[in-house]
C-alpha cells in the first residue's frame, strides 16, 4: 500500500515539475505584443499544453480604439498546422471577400465579412510536417486593408524567431 501511494506522489510530483518548467512559455511572445499608438490593450494571456503528441502555445492580447477592436494570437505547436496554398488568389462576393496573397515572403490570408465589418488576418510564419506557426487577428469594425496594415506592425520574423526556440 505505501509503495502505490509513493508512486502516484512521485507521479504527481514528476507532473507538477514538468508542468512548472513550461508553465509559461507563451511569456516569450509578450515582447512581440507592442503597444500600438491610438489602442489600448489589455495583458497578454496564453495557454501552454504539452502532452505526448500534443504540444501547442498559444499567446493572445486583445487590443481596442473606440468601437474597433482586434484579438491577436500566436499559435505554434505540432497541433497549429495549417494547410498551405501555393497561389496566391482572391474571392470577392457581395458579402465577403477572401484573400491570400504573400507579403513580405509570408503567405497570408485574410477574409473579411463586408457586411459586419468583421474578419481575420492569417499570417503562416512557419509550417513544417511536425511543428506550425501562425499569427491571428480577428477584428470588428476595421476595413479588410486596415486589418492587414495592422496585423504588420507586429514583427512577423520575431515571432516566427521566438517559435523557432521552442522544443516541442
Amino acid at each position: 500500500m505505501k509503495i502505490k501511494i509513493m508512486m502516484s506522489l512521485t507521479t504527481v510530483l514528476l507532473f507538477a515539475v514538468s508542468g512548472a518548467l513550461y508553465s509559461e512559455t507563451y511569456e516569450k511572445f509578450a515582447p512581440c505584443f507592442i503597444d500600438v499608438k491610438g489602442w489600448s490593450a489589455d495583458e497578454v494571456t496564453g495557454v501552454d499544453l504539452f502532452m505526448p503528441n500534443m504540444s501547442l502555445v498559444n499567446a493572445m492580447r486583445t487590443y481596442s480604439a473606440g468601437e474597433k477592436e482586434a484579438s491577436v494570437m500566436v499559435i505554434t505547436g505540432n497541433k497549429a498546422l495549417t494547410s498551405q496554398y501555393q497561389e496566391a488568389g482572391s474571392i470577392e462576393t457581395t458579402e465577403f471577400n477572401a484573400v491570400m496573397k504573400e507579403i513580405g515572403g509570408f503567405q497570408v490570408t485574410s477574409v473579411y465579412d463586408k457586411k459586419n465589418k468583421t474578419g481575420s488576418v492569417v499570417v503562416i510564419l512557419k509550417q513544417t510536417e511536425q511543428k506550425g506557426s501562425f499569427l491571428t487577428i480577428t477584428y470588428k469594425s476595421l476595413s479588410e486593408a486596415e486589418a492587414i496594415e495592422f496585423s504588420r506592425v507586429f514583427d512577423w520574423k520575431r515571432i516566427m524567431d521566438i517559435a523557432e526556440t521552442i522544443d516541442f
